[in-house]
């Protein structure tokens, strides 16, 4: 590594040192996530309790370290430049004790020893486009090397032509704040830079439309995400076919988006679909190419594999498939129609409004109505197949299922994933005592976040840090209404009143009043995580 090189790297850990990117979990970089992916398409890694998994980029493993509470014999090694952050990791897996599991190591990735060996998983999240282009060679270097041959890695980056506008907000974010070293300050100027821009942008101009959609985008992300996304020493997006013939020089081809519904051309409708098939001459990352122009895509979340293996890809996606699949889930029917269709019936996938399938057939609503009852599971269809021969009786017809699954998938609203959790796995009932995880139960000292199997995060807030120790399985409710309550009485947490006429809130006393807003959090709370498969069994 050249001197200039090493430069550009203590500038880069330096400046991750001063404004850490939080370590959190991130769903769609879930080695079962990608196992169930790959399995789509035909290939089929290692089971992940049995899997050794590398993560580049880790941070302070917020991604890595609750996998060990899922799948209790996977091997998770971590590799970050940053040496607050690795140090402040180390020390959670030391108190977790996960030494024997869990490992990461303050280096740079272009640092990383044969002796590592090989891994069935590589994930590399957030940093691909943030780094100098010697070290996006050497991310592809590492996948090709330490990837056995049937695995596959996950890289996310920032891409054209999604980019080519936001590249206007960062350059005058970096042009306005050029002269200013501290990090909060660039960080608040960086913003006002912005709002001034949107807010003078040439009425119903290109311009504007441009400028408010980049405002929007900052305005809502939080000050690590703004300094690092748009203040980075580095960020090169690159087109889709650029990053796939870069893998390809290193011996790696695409597999597929983690967002499965952009890969699939059927999500245009035939006319637009034989249009892109004709253009594309079926070729899928020519296809994925003309999608992200229609689409004007800025990010990407791609699987790659080694290239020797990929005679064993097969895109198509029929009904044998499907029903070989394990898959992840949660789904909602809207309890009202919607005002605009009210004949619907409405079922909302991974709890999003905007994420949903409609049908008026009543024939196929209890086919949908049974996927309900296997919320927050990892389910084979032979588990879907025995929930509808219950409901249906002799009316059950697996090529319905099959189909409406398959559909499902193509559309995106239905995850394909890999093994189930080994330990702590998630339950759809709430028990009298309420259970979540060793681990958020240990890391709420240091974390206001929790996460589940599937490695999605909800922020709680310091009311609810106090009592996420207790639900352990041994208290029941009432037991978790009383240690709050305590609490409350010792001034260790506090619930607040507005009045009329005062400007701050006022802290609440009465001790009555407590026991009512007692109980009510707690139960809020219990269904809210409940809602989110943060209850294990």
């Amino acid at each position: 590594m050249s001197t200039q090189d090493t430069s550009v790297l203590h500038a880069t850990a330096n400046y991750y040192n001063n404004v850490p990117y939080h370590s959190n979990p991130f769903p769609q970089s879930h080695p079962g996530l990608l196992k169930g992916v790959a399995s789509l398409f035909g290939i089929v890694p290692k089971d992940l309790n049995k899997a050794r998994v590398l993560e580049l980029g880790c941070a302070s493993g917020g991604n890595l370290i609750p996998l060990a509470y899922f799948y209790p014999e996977i091997d998770l090694v971590g590799v970050d430049l940053s040496e607050v952050q690795i140090q402040e990791g180390q020390a959670l897996v030391k108190e977790l004790g996960l030494d024997n599991r869990v490992a990461l190591h303050q280096m740079s990735i272009t640092d990383i020893p044969e002796s590592f060996g090989k891994f069935d998983y590589i994930v590399c999240h957030g940093v691909y486009s943030w780094v100098p282009e010697f070290v996006q060679e050497g991310i592809l270097d590492i996948v090709s090397k330490h990837l056995v041959d049937d695995g596959v890695a996950y890289i996310s980056y920032n891409i054209y032509p999604g980019w080519k506008t936001l590249e206007i907000a960062r350059d005058s974010m970096l042009f306005h704040t050029r002269h200013i070293t501290d990090p909060a300050q660039k960080i608040q100027h960086a913003r006002v830079m912005i709002n001034f821009m949107q807010e003078h942008a040439k009425k119903d101009s290109i311009y504007k439309q441009i400028m408010d959609n980049a405002q929007r985008l900052i305005h809502n992300s939080a000050d690590y995400y703004v300094s690092h996304e748009f203040l980075e020493i580095h960020n090169s997006p690159c087109y889709f076919l650029e990053m796939v013939e870069k893998a390809e020089k290193h011996g790696l081809a695409y597999l597929s988006d983690c967002s499965i519904s952009s890969v699939f051309s059927e999500n245009w409708g035939d006319e637009v679909r034989n249009e892109l098939l004709k253009a594309s001459g079926h070729n899928q990352v020519v296809l994925e190419q003309y999608i992200d122009y229609m689409t004007n895509r800025q990010f990407r979340q791609s699987i790659f594999m080694k290239n020797t293996e990929s005679k064993k890809i097969s895109r198509s996606v029929n009904l044998e498939k499907i029903k070989k699949l394990n898959y992840s889930l949660h789904v909602e029917k809207e309890t009202t129609p919607r005002e605009n269709d009210p004949e619907f019936s409405y079922f909302c996938f991974n709890r999003s409004p905007n994420s949903f399938y409609r049908t008026q057939d009543t024939a196929l609503i209890p086919y949908l109505e049974s996927l309900i009852k296997l919320n927050h599971k990892i389910f084979k269809f032979e588990e879907y197949a025995q929930v509808l021969e219950q409901q249906l009786g002799h009316k059950y017809q697996e090529e319905v299922a099959l189909s409406l699954l398959q559909r499902l998938v193509i559309l995106g609203l239905i995850t394909p994933f890999g093994d189930a959790p080994q330990t702590n796995a998630p339950t759809t009932e709430l028990s009298e005592k309420p259970k979540i995880s060793e681990f958020n139960r240990l890391a709420a000292k240091t974390r206001n976040y929790l996460v589940n199997s599937n490695l999605e995060m909800i922020s709680v807030d310091e009311v609810a840090m106090h009592i996420i120790p207790a639900m352990d399985g041994s208290h029941d409710k009432q037991a978790l209404v009383e240690t709050l309550l305590a609490a409350a009485t010792e001034d260790k947490v506090f619930f607040h009143r507005k009045e009329p006429g005062k400007e701050e809130a006022v802290i609440i006393k009465d001790e009555e009043e407590l026991k009512t807003l007692s109980a009510n959090y707690i139960n809020d709370l219990c269904n809210r995580l409940q809602r989110y498969s943060m209850f294990v069994a």
